[in-house]
């Protein structure tokens, strides 16, 4: 027997949803950018994921701290509604931003995934992307239990992977490139791409609203993804200068696969595999929190009702996950990973801006409300690590090419449109 419910059902643990956020971050960064960031960072490109790294770790406190106000799913959306109780178009706009940034994110590592797969098989990479966007979609319907156990799996069979690339570094007699300290304009291009490599913790917040005890677990688990990942980044990155020339790397369908092809050919054919097993798991993930964030906005009654609707048992909502596979799959006409990556990362730093101030103001507004974690270092009540994050992700926020700010004004300007549209007709009812 169906039945339509506007709740969600916790599942996961402090460890399955640390997990989930590791997995994500992984698996979009180091095997899907690492190419292209390389390309434009050269040997900085350790400073450029330290720059991000620090500018997510800003962020990811003040995450902690909003998400044991609210624990609920749409994580961002609700943060600036708190924050700006009386007009809805500011977590609207923003909402809508990172759903379609959610969207594209998949878009894009459904590309690297079929990169990786060109490594055994002349595929079309628009059909095998394709593909894995509606089998992740497949497995999100079944219910976050199947997401979960599909994400432990890939997982671990990611950082097998990178500790894989990390043995063969650090054992390069004879490195092809050195670390640099010299930072230039592509180092901070490289920080801006390497965005992408993050999502990954605010995906957490979206899924308190499925987590047992969110208030306490979901900062620890926020941090803890953090500072694992960012670890093996800089690890990584090292390792990489090590084994090859930035400008093969930029041009190469499959990274880390390329980074091993000239000391091991089964070792490359090994990561190949992890790799995609790799992109698929945060395919599989962008899909599932984009939803939630969709399931979120459609319940507050600014998208339609419909799909703010669950089904089934396990409370699944079917109606936002398939939107959302239907939004993920327009976005596969772009094709070109640079341009998915951009437009990703652009609205990552657009959502860790909003969430930076939206800590600023609900530290004035809602003074008295509980808070389980606060940000640390504090002058009054002005949180001044979320103050440097607004600060560093407002700023990174100017270094994209035109086209990119092109299509986000279209998708702005659009969702305006339905905002005022939707509003208007509700006031006529």
């Amino acid at each position: 027997m169906e039945t339509n419910q506007n709740s969600l059902k916790r599942h996961l643990s402090l460890f399955s949803v640390s997990v989930f956020g590791i997995g994500v971050i992984v698996g979009a960064g180091i095997y899907s950018v690492i190419g292209v960031a390389y390309g434009y960072a050269q040997d900085t490109i350790w400073l450029s994921f330290l720059l991000a790294g620090l500018a997510a770790f800003l962020t990811g406190v003040s995450y902690c701290e909003v998400v044991t106000m609210y624990p609920s799913a749409g994580a961002e959306y609700v943060y600036l509604r708190k924050a700006f109780p009386k007009t809805a178009l500011p977590s609207f706009l923003t909402a809508m931003v990172l759903i379609t940034g959610g969207a594209v994110t998949a878009a894009a590592v459904a590309v690297s995934f079929a990169g990786y797969l060109q490594y055994f098989f002349q595929f079309n990479r628009s059909f095998a992307a394709a593909s894995l966007i509606v089998i992740s979609t497949v497995i999100n319907l079944r219910g976050i239990q199947s997401s979960n156990r599909a994400n432990l799996l890939f997982t671990f069979l990611e950082i097998a992977g990178i500790f894989l690339v990390l043995w063969f570094g650090f054992t390069e007699k004879n490195p092809v490139t050195s670390a640099s300290l010299k930072i230039h304009g592509g180092t901070l291009t490289a920080v801006g791409l390497i965005f992408f490599v993050y999502l990954g913790f605010e995906d957490i917040a979206n899924l308190s609203e499925e987590t047992i005890s969110p208030e306490k677990n979901i900062p620890k688990a926020i941090l803890y993804s953090l500072a694992l990942t960012t670890g093996l980044y800089l690890l990584i990155s090292f390792s990489v200068m090590r084994l090859i020339d930035s400008e093969t790397l930029a041009s190469s369908s499959f990274p880390l696969a390329d980074v091993l092809k000239n000391k091991s050919a089964t070792a490359s054919r090994i990561l190949s595999v992890i790799a995609l097993f790799s992109t698929g798991n945060t395919a599989l993930i962008t899909l599932l929190v984009t939803s939630r964030m969709l399931f979120s906005v459609a319940r507050s009654g600014e998208l339609p009702s419909i799909f703010a609707k669950t089904i089934g048992k396990n409370l699944i909502p079917v109606p936002a996950t398939l939107l959302t596979m239907g939004m993920t799959l327009l976005f596969l006409f772009f094709d070109k990973l640079e341009m998915l990556v951009s437009l990703s990362s652009l609205a990552t730093l657009i959502a860790f801006a909003s969430v930076n101030f939206s800590v600023i103001r609900l530290r004035f507004i809602e003074e008295e409300t509980k808070r389980a974690f606060r940000v640390p270092m504090n002058f009054g009540k002005w949180p001044l690590p979320s103050i440097a994050g607004f600060l560093l992700t407002l700023f990174m926020c100017f270094d994209f090419n035109k086209q990119v700010y092109t299509i986000f004004t279209a998708v702005l300007f659009f969702c305006g449109i339905m905002f005022f549209f939707r509003k208007k007709t509700s006031a006529n009812l």
